[in-house]
């Protein structure tokens, strides 16, 4: 069964206080079932957001929500493009620290680089470490994810992360 069709379970890992729904380019539609469980409707719920590139390829995000709220949910997957939805979320969050939002509740589907989490030859990174470093440098509090390859990936992160099953 799909994220999507397994949304209502994410409804308990929240508090009934209203959290801010935000979403990158790679989940909207789960985003706004998300945004609809806390009280918002669908699609008209997500916290404004323009997504774009510079004619270089750089990613660009404007937060034009009118007001940030201290509490937020950010929803990215990182499948492909992995490395522009990494970047993409890591910016966002960025953008919403400075917009005024204390607390981000990251919901990342899917785990980009989580089957990269051993070192199978000399020379090779623990890439599944080093992007949980990546994501943490965006200043989140939680992290709810979905099936990952590895549980031993849990322990790559020094913020509280939840791994749910989609089976």
């Amino acid at each position: 069964m799909s994220a999507i069709g397994q949304v209502h379970d994410l409804s308990i890992l929240f508090t009934i206080q209203f959290m801010q729904v935000f979403s990158g380019s790679s989940n909207r539609e789960l985003a706004g079932r998300i945004a609809a469980l806390l009280g918002s409707t669908p699609g008209s719920g997500l916290g404004k957001v323009e997504i774009s590139q510079f004619a270089n390829g750089e990613s660009r995000i404007w937060v034009t929500e009118p007001k940030v709220e201290a509490r937020v949910v950010v929803v990215q997957s990182l499948s492909s493009p992995t490395n522009e939805h990494l970047v993409e979320f890591c910016l966002l969050c960025d953008a919403l620290h400075r917009a005024g939002a204390r607390e981000i509740v990251a919901v990342i589907p899917w785990m980009g680089y989580s089957k990269q989490d051993k070192i199978f030859r000399s020379g090779e990174p623990l890439s599944a470490k080093v992007v949980a470093q990546i994501l943490q440098s965006a200043k989140i509090d939680k992290i709810i994810t979905l099936d990952l390859h590895n549980h031993a990936t849990l322990g790559f992160f020094d913020c509280p992360i939840t791994e749910l099953s989609a089976r």
